[in-house]
């Protein structure tokens, strides 16, 4: 997916999910107005990192019951990638998946195999398209 892809998928999911933002999916009443619309701009703007994310998310094996939980993912994800990653371009990124997301505001509860997310974190995943060091952290390969 390219950048317009994504920027235009995520207008889409925005759609579809109305409490959608960079902070996550916010119950009402969770920002005010200003804030909610800097969150939704800010998240449109997170397009590239999205795409990154996504990458990443298709290689996790999906299960039916959502029990791993976005906010613990997303720092996951973050040594991983060596960037920060908002709790909305993760919950995006799986949306996108069309991974199972349980919304549990502001997070929310995602269909992903803990298997994969041990090995994730253990550093003992290779991914095509990163290049990782011993640690298990990556950079892009363009």
């Amino acid at each position: 997916m390219t950048n317009p892809d994504i920027t235009s998928d995520l207008r889409r999911l925005m759609q579809e999910h109305p409490q959608l933002c960079d902070y996550g999916i916010v119950a009402l009443g969770f920002l005010d107005a200003v804030s909610f619309a800097k969150s939704r701009a800010d998240l449109i703007a997170s397009a590239e990192l999205v795409g990154r994310v996504l990458h990443l998310l298709e290689s996790a094996p999906r299960t039916i019951t959502p029990t791993i939980g976005s906010y613990g993912l997303k720092h996951t994800v973050e040594r991983f990638l060596r960037t920060y990653v908002s709790n909305g371009a993760l919950i995006s990124a799986a949306l996108l998946l069309q991974i199972p997301v349980k919304p549990m505001p502001p997070n929310a509860q995602l269909g992903i195999g803990r298997r994969w997310l041990r090995l994730l974190k253990s550093g003992g995943m290779t991914i095509p398209g990163f290049a990782h060091d011993q640690k298990g952290s990556c950079d892009d390969q363009e």
